[in-house]
């Protein structure tokens, strides 16, 4: 079983926001990591994007036995209920439910004390404004280990 962790933010809300995440295997090893920057939009967005784009790798790379975590309550109760959540995020919305379809994903809530890596991802996208690239990543994978 492999383990993605995400997490958005946005400076202003709504702001700059951005994602970042880490998928680890069920040694704790890091198998990819990811940031990406989405221009001018909500905290909400921040964080569904996030989950998106880490769910959208997966599936990509035929990874179906996934457990994702993200420290947004919010979006947890939004994919486990009926509830299409606010307008401006019911087309990712929609994205991710159809995704979670295609394997054994669980989409779980902890808190953001235990999320540091993916927090640290997000900021990065925030302050380059932009997405990784494989060489980022491999200095991201250094730097990470040392955590």
């Amino acid at each position: 079983m492999l383990k993605l962790n995400v997490d958005g933010c946005c400076k202003g809300n709504p702001g700059e926001p951005a994602g970042g995440g880490i998928l680890r295997d069920h040694n704790g090893d890091m198998r990819m990591a990811f940031y990406s920057y989405y221009g001018i939009l909500t905290n909400n967005n921040a964080e569904i994007n996030a989950l998106l784009k880490g769910l959208q790798w997966c599936v990509a790379n035929h990874l179906d036995n996934v457990i994702i975590e993200t420290d947004s309550k919010t979006l947890v109760n939004w994919i486990k209920s009926t509830s299409k959540g606010t307008w401006t995020i019911r087309s990712e919305l929609e994205k991710i439910i159809n995704l979670l379809e295609k394997g054994n994903y669980q989409v779980k809530h902890f808190y953001w004390e235990a999320n540091c890596v993916a927090d640290i991802m997000d900021n990065i996208g925030a302050k380059e404004k932009k997405e990784f690239s494989s060489l980022i990543l491999l200095c991201c994978q250094h730097k990470l280990k040392l955590l």
